[in-house]
Order: C-alpha cells, then structure tokens, then sequence
C-alpha cells in the first residue's frame, strides 16, 4: 500500500480493533507514518472506519481491508477514473484469492427478494451466468469490462469524501457485513453510480480478516435480514418474511455442519505441510530474505514449478503488479507471497482455508 500511494498525496489511517498480536508495535517501527486509532473492543467494521473518516483530510477515501495485496498503480488508477466520471460515487475492482480465483463479490446486485432467494437456494450457483438467477453477483456481465453496478466490496472501495459525509458514512448498525451494500445503496438512492473496475486487479485472501465458523455465519446473516428491514419492499411482505425464514434456515443448516463435522483443520495442516518445496522466482535479493525465511524447507529454483509451491518475491525487478498479474494469468497453483524487506513469507490458497505463513523472528533489513 506504501508504495501504492507514493506517487500521490496521501495518508494511511490503521484502526485496530483490540488486536491480540503484535500489531501496534510492528506498525509504529516499520510504518512510522501511519496514523493508527487504537480501540479497547472491537466496535465493528462499520464504526472503525467511520472513526478514520472523521479524520481523513483527502478528497478521496480508500477502504481496504488489510487481507490484502494492491499493484503499485492501483490508486493513481482510480482516482484517474474518479476524476473523469464525476457522478462516480465509489468505484471498486476485481478482486482474485491467493490462487488467483475471481471473488464473485467483486461486483454485486442489491439482495432484492428473487436474488436473496436464488442465492440462498443455489439457483445462483448452478446458473452463474444466469441474469434471471444470479442477479446477486451479476453474473451475467463481463468480469473483465468496466460495468455500473449495484453494490461493491467493502475489501477495497473508494468514495469521494464529501459524499460520505453528505450521506453519513457507514450505517453503524451493521456490526459486519452488508455494511458496503447498505452504503452503496445509499449512493444510489441519492443519484449517484457505483462503478467496477476490471483492471488493475488487486489480491483479497478472503476469509483472513473473519475465520468461518458459527459466529460467521450468525453475523452474516443477521446483517442479509438486518438489510431486507431496513430496505426491503413494504408492499411485498410475503416475499421479505420468505427470505428472512431462508436466511435463518440456511444459517441452522450451515451451523449443524459446523457442529456435527468434526474440526480437522489443524491436522490436515501439518500432514500439508510434510516436505513442501518451493519454487523461488522473481526479484533476486527478495529471493535470497524469501530462502532464508522458508529455511529448512527444501527450496529449488531449478526444478520446474507445476508440481511445487511457488514463492513470488517482490522487489524493483518484480513490483505486485507483475506478482498480482502472473497469478491472474495462471490461476490455480499454490502461490506464497514475499515483500522484500519483510520477514514473512504469506500464502492463503482458496477462499475456503486458513491461510499461512511463515516468518523469521528477527527482521529482514
């Protein structure tokens, strides 16, 4: 993100909820910069970054989660598109996981009646490309054009200031979730367009900001009925009452799945995690801080990648837009990531899994 924003004028406001690990230390030596809001509790998504809003000095805000890896052009390319669409109340981008997946989320329709219940029953699964079924996530429109649409992720959103102050930031009665579609509902309502942006593309390790588990599924769904009573259709309460008692139905059934299947992840973990090797490629001095950090892990630069975990190491001869647009081209594979300078080696392979890291226990210089 640093290096991201050198070519403008900018800050970075951090907002810690109650964080548990080393956060605050690691940011104030590594980031002096960053200006970092610090809270007893966590106050929730929507209050945190209403608390940075407060703030914020630009005329432009970025939302971003910290899940995240963004191109070094990323935000001189979508103020470029602000500036030139001046009814652009937001604007966000396609999203792909560590594998290099698209996140369908990326770009999403309203949670009308008919969507909610498509995507609640699977209609929207079985026909992705379906305008009439998968409504929800806008299926039907290319993923690689620029497109107006309904809602955008709250993982990477960019607005205009003035007009999140106009209509009042993040409803704060969304703890998590929905929040972003509630926000860019109201954009719309007050006449303003909600654009995705193919390209560039940034990466989302989805899942590593909220583990999934019966406290996932209770917040995310109470924040889908929170949404359908705050903007749903009055004159078809048949319909709203319909996809409140799907919601609840599915969030019972998803919850017995969490319950009755045993949690074997941390065991699988270390049977994965047996005589890994790794393929090392891109910038040379990153490579050398990368080999060093996966050590006694096998490394081998020679043997072909197809069958090993690849390591992408960032540096002047390999920015994260040559990382980001190599695992857009060739997705699938188990790709680890490594900023060069830091002393982790990140990965997250499906939108799924926990993700994984490995790290040295004094720093990279």
């Amino acid at each position: 993100m640093r290096k991201a924003l050198q070519p403008l004028e900018g800050e970075i406001i951090v907002v810690d909820n109650a964080s548990v690990d080393d956060t605050l230390s690691f940011l104030s030596a590594c980031f002096p910069e960053v200006v970092v809001l610090q809270n007893d509790d966590n106050p929730g998504f929507s209050k945190a970054n209403n608390q940075a809003l407060r703030i914020a000095k630009g005329k432009y805000v970025l939302f971003l989660n910290p899940d995240t890896i963004v191109p070094e052009d990323c935000f001189v390319e979508f103020i470029r598109f602000l500036e030139t669409h001046p009814l652009a109340g937001a604007c966000g981008v396609r999203m792909i996981d560590g594998s290099g997946q698209f996140l369908k989320e990326s770009k999403r329709g309203f949670p009308t009646p008919w969507a909610s219940f498509s995507k609640i029953t699977g209609l929207s699964d079985v026909f992705s490309s379906s305008r009439f079924f998968s409504a929800y996530y806008l299926g039907h429109l290319n993923s690689l054009q620029v497109q107006e649409v309904d809602a955008l992720a709250g993982a990477c959103m960019i607005v205009q200031r003035n007009i999140l102050e106009d209509i009042g930031g993040f409803d704060e009665r969304f703890f998590l979730y929905a929040e972003d579609i509630d926000l860019s509902y109201r954009l719309k309502q007050n006449g303003y367009y909600n654009y995705y942006l193919p390209y560039p593309a940034i990466i989302h390790f989805k899942g590593e900001s909220t583990q999934k588990g019966l406290q996932y599924i209770s917040q995310f769904h109470k924040a889908m009925e929170q949404f359908v009573e705050k903007h749903g259709d009055r004159s078809s309460a048949f319909m709203n009452a319909l996809i409140k008692n799907g919601v609840a139905l599915k969030s019972m059934l998803a919850g017995w799945k969490y319950t009755l299947l045993p949690d074997d992840r941390e065991a699988r973990r270390t049977t994965e995690e047996k005589d890994i090797s790794f393929f090392l490629m891109g910038d040379e001095a990153s490579s050398r801080e990368a080999e060093l950090i996966l050590t006694p892990s096998p490394v081998n630069r020679a043997q072909s990648p197809e069958q090993m975990n690849v390591v992408l190491c960032e540096g002047r001869n390999f920015p994260f837009s040559s990382m980001i647009n190599l695992v857009d081209k060739e997705p699938g594979k188990k790709y680890w990531f490594h900023a060069k300078g830091s002393s982790a080696v990140i990965a997250s392979f499906s939108k799924d899994k926990r993700g994984k890291i490995k790290y040295s226990s004094t720093s990279v210089q």
